[in-house]
């Protein structure tokens, strides 16, 4: 399984476990010369100083962008979104972005098909001139993977999966995308770090007792084998192609470099499994 590296944590916090304003220069380095890693970089539209950072090496090191743009949860603006893909190669000041993504697939689907069609159309003809290489969406649930069938020019799929979020992994319609030879990226495998949490702090975070994880704090005690256990999880998914990573030294980096490079052991995790959403969906946690 290969690897893609998390922009989000470059040049600013993100996740709940994270207390450093972004990695350091050296360590950054470090982590782009390694060969442990594609020269893939996963980040955002919006994610303004994660962008200035991956600008400033790209050339250097060869690194592959997937950006993920919003089309927008109240106005949608043809003329606005149509800019904003083009003045992403201004950004990172290049005529070659190796994926195009929406961030927004939910509301993607609120569309009506011929505003749909326009931005399909838009990333054919990128991916036609070889601006683009790859055109993805980046989705939250099954209803959005389903709807996912109805677009014909795609290529990678981005969801979240860990150990205790196991919708997709029941889904039985990845197989269906696989067999069209569409990737499968995972992210959150650590659920945004919250594993790495003592339980006061999660129970500050979901504004609730964080029962469901209890089994799994009592099965593995510190950090470290509860890191090797999500990622044995995620080792064993078939159907993932490759996993978003995020770290915020080289220090951090290399102990998951490491744990990925154990020996792969098929455990079942199924009593891990958490059907409360508003544990295992990072983006409900401000909205009860």
């Amino acid at each position: 399984m290969k690897l893609i590296l998390g922009g989000a944590q470059l040049g600013s916090k993100y996740g709940v476990s994270n207390n450093r304003n972004g990695i350091n220069k050296k360590d950054l380095i470090k982590i782009f010369k390694s060969k442990k890693i594609s020269k893939i970089v996963d980040t955002a539209y919006n994610y303004k100083n994660s962008i200035n950072v991956i600008k400033k090496y790209q050339k250097k090191f060869g690194l592959k962008v997937i950006l993920k743009i919003d089309v927008g949860k109240k106005t949608y603006s043809e003329l606005n979104f149509l800019k904003k893909i083009d003045s992403s190669f201004k950004k990172f000041k290049t005529n070659y972005i190796y994926c195009v993504m929406i961030h927004d697939t939910k509301n993607f689907f609120r569309l009506s098909k011929k505003k749909r069609d326009i931005i399909l159309n838009k990333f054919k003809i990128l991916k036609r001139k070889k601006k683009i290489s790859k055109i993805g969406f980046s989705i939250y649930n099954q209803k959005e993977l389903k709807k996912l069938k109805t677009i014909k020019d795609l290529d990678i799929i981005q969801l979240p999966i860990n150990i205790f979020d196991q919708e997709f992994v029941r889904e039985k319609n990845l197989s269906c995308f696989k067999r069209k030879k569409i990737e499968i990226h995972a992210r959150s495998i650590f659920l945004q770090g919250l594993i790495f949490l003592g339980h006061e702090k999660i129970r500050k975070i979901l504004k609730k007792k964080p029962i469901g994880l209890k089994r799994f704090y009592d099965d593995y005690k510190n950090s470290k084998q509860r890191m090797f256990h999500c990622i044995n999880f995620i080792k064993n998914q078939r159907n993932v192609d490759k996993c978003v990573i995020g770290v915020t030294s080289y220090d951090e980096f290399k102990e998951v470099i490491k744990l990925f490079d154990k020996k792969k052991y098929n455990t079942n995790y199924s009593s891990y499994l958490i059907k409360d959403k508003y544990v295992t969906k990072p983006y409900l946690w401000s909205s009860h």
